[in-house]
């Protein structure tokens, strides 16, 4: 078996995705000094939409007409965005960004404990799970462990941010039903 090696490109966009998933917290910090926590969400799910229906249009994805389908999305915009990003606003206004950002890297321990509670369970390999492990102790040194010494210091915060980032898992494994939508159309729908 011939094992493919990563490129270059690959690392950047590794790198970049990083910088995109990270800066949130910090910027949302900043924010709420002086913007309300329900207007901050608004605004940034609604500037993503109209981001994300322009890049559908400019590729051309197919966008699907079947009324059925609304229902299921606006479930989906519910648990994967507007209950998360509300209750991660919250929770940040009493809660260190750096914290928010350790707290909610914890998506992938609950997808995988999700699945393992589930009917259908999928195998969970050891790799995965070191996989998690490793994936969560990169985001501790990253935002830096002293982080973790604010652990039960502001409970509603930190409650809030857990919950938003189990609803997020929820999600994960809820928005496998769109693999028949292209990705942009499926995720600026939910955004809308």
């Amino acid at each position: 078996m011939h094992i493919r090696t990563p490129d270059l490109l690959e690392f950047a966009l590794l790198i970049l995705l990083g910088v995109l998933w990270g800066a949130p917290y910090a910027l949302t910090k900043i924010s709420l000094e002086t913007i309300p926590p329900l207007t901050l969400v608004a605004a940034r799910v609604a500037i993503a939409a109209i981001v994300l229906w322009i890049v559908a249009v400019a590729v051309k994805a197919e966008i699907p007409t079947q009324r059925a389908l609304i229902p299921r999305l606006f479930i989906q915009g519910c648990i994967g965005c507007a209950v998360p990003y509300t209750l991660i606003t919250f929770g940040q206004e009493s809660v260190h960004s750096a914290l928010a950002a350790i707290l909610n890297s914890t998506g992938p321990l609950f997808v995988c404990l999700i699945y393992l509670m589930g009917k259908r369970r999928e195998s969970q390999s050891f790799g995965r799970l070191i996989g998690i492990g490793v994936g969560l102790a990169g985001v501790v040194l990253i935002s830096g462990a002293s982080a973790l010494l604010d652990l039960g210091r502001t409970t509603i915060g930190q409650l809030a941010i857990i919950l938003a980032t189990f609803s997020s898992a929820v999600g994960v494994i809820h928005g496998r039903r769109f693999a028949l939508i292209a990705p942009e159309v499926a995720a600026a729908s939910t955004l809308t």
